[in-house]
């Protein structure tokens, strides 16, 4: 049994990336303590010690204000931002193991599957948005970066679904494609502006759209103004194909709330990340695959296809069946990596 202590519960930001552990039947291996002098391995949320507020050249040292009581501890920082970026990460993890911090590691649900991806210049890290003159990682330990299998959005998602009790086949289906996804407002991390790519990339999807099938006949609803989530779900559930384009991460609930009402999901391809529960993305099979480039977007493959809907209903269900497993592997890969040093 590994006696974990979670930092600031409380906070949102960490309450959704703990929840796997908190209800996910991870009380059979490990036990949560309240107390971090009682535990094996404190876990810190990135909620804790990252401020994307400041410069990158200032993370670290706040983080080190959130953290010093942890300091002699096996400490674990637990990025559960939605991307695979590691921005902000890097450079607390670096710092902090320059002023003493022996005992420590990153945790990442998403990362890249190849390591060289994160040398790509891009906007905050996320090599979906190119910019050539964005941001770069540098001096990644990759010894020290554990997978954190089981949680993330996939997980978290999944402790609020049963797709064992959801019926598949919505009687109507009126709507062909169902492209209802907002604009972000201005916003920014650690000074480096990040709407702009992030509704970029959206407006040329909504472009596309609208081009391809102009005259088409085709009901396609795009994203006017904000609607009850109540009337959003129904709308979803009377639409044939989900467009879920990439945000300020890759997974989304929409993802898997359009395979419970029986829709087809498109959205930019995710052969890229490396992560538990990967499964649910299968080209052709679970998902139709776009380009992250919007820009090359061919339209012409978006058909509404039950049989991918239902594949995905089944691996969602398998995916569900296998979150212990992943949860446990996870922890017994902290305490290796913790015993190795």
């Amino acid at each position: 049994m590994i006696k974990i202590y979670l930092t600031d519960i409380n906070i949102h930001r960490n309450e959704c990336i703990y929840r796997p552990i908190l209800y996910g039947h991870a009380d059979q291996f490990t036990k949560v303590v309240k107390t971090p002098s009682e535990a094996d391995i404190v876990i810190a949320g990135h909620g804790t010690w990252l401020d994307k507020s400041l410069p990158l050249d200032e993370v670290g040292k706040y983080a080190d204000s959130r953290l010093i009581q942890y300091k002699e501890s096996a400490l674990v920082l637990l990025d559960g931002q939605d991307s695979a970026s590691l921005i902000g990460t890097i450079e607390v993890f670096n710092c902090l193991k320059s002023i003493g911090y022996e005992r420590l590691l990153i945790a990442k649900p998403t990362i890249y599957a190849n390591k060289d991806d994160y040398k790509i210049q891009c906007s905050n890290g996320r090599i979906y948005f190119p910019n050539e003159h964005g941001y770069v990682h540098s001096d990644i330990d990759w010894k020290s970066i554990v997978k954190a299998d089981g949680l993330g959005w996939i997980f978290t998602s999944l402790l609020d679904i049963n797709p064992l009790n959801r019926q598949l086949s919505i009687p109507t289906k009126d709507i062909d494609i169902f492209a209802r996804y907002g604009r972000s407002k201005q916003s920014f991390e650690h000074g480096i502006r990040q709407d702009i790519p992030y509704n970029e990339n959206r407006d040329k999807i909504n472009h596309a759209l609208k081009s391809h099938f102009k005259g088409s006949g085709k009901t396609i609803d795009l994203f006017d103004t904000r609607i009850p989530e109540s009337e959003y779900n129904a709308r979803m559930m009377r639409s044939r194909l989900v467009i879920a384009p990439f945000g300020y991460g890759e997974p989304a609930p929409r993802d898997f709330i359009s395979m419970l009402m029986g829709c087809t999901l498109s959205k930019q391809d995710m052969s890229h990340l490396d992560m538990a529960g990967k499964e649910l993305y299968q080209p052709y099979l679970t998902y139709i695959p776009l380009p992250h480039d919007a820009n090359l977007m061919d339209c012409s493959v978006l058909e509404p296809n039950l049989k991918m809907a239902e594949n995905m209903r089944e691996m969602v269900k398998y995916v569900k069946s296998m979150q212990t497993t992943y949860l446990y592997a996870f922890c017994d890969n902290l305490v290796d990596r913790f015993n190795r040093f």
